[in-house]
């Protein structure tokens, strides 16, 4: 089961580099107030996050399988863990890289 927690975002990265959102929307894609504002932020936001979804996945996979290897009875929610942090973590580096790459005042 941690396996199956530690592929979503591998999943999620492998749906956005196949099918990238090709413009600006509500339902598809990384949003936030500064990626919304013209479509070479939103693409930026998109290309950046969007690696960080592959290295989410890669590093779940690994808590996943050294807390399966060491018999971890938690390792559920080990990887769980690890993938909200991962997944939670992509919004602030996204901003600061699209603000730094963008020279946005804060």
């Amino acid at each position: 089961m941690s396996y199956l927690i530690a592929m979503f975002p591998v999943l999620l990265w492998t749906l956005l580099k196949t099918f990238p959102p090709k413009s600006i929307n509500k339902w598809y894609g990384y949003r936030s107030t500064i990626s919304t504002r013209n479509p070479q932020y939103w693409e930026e936001g998109n290309r950046y996050s969007n690696q960080f979804y592959l290295y989410a996945g890669l590093l779940a996979l690994a808590v996943a399988f050294i807390s399966n290897y060491l018999q971890f009875k938690n390792a559920i929610f080990l990887t769980a863990m690890v993938v909200a942090t991962c997944m939670i973590a992509i919004v602030p580096l996204t901003e600061n890289h699209l603000k730094k790459t963008f020279k946005i005042k804060k």
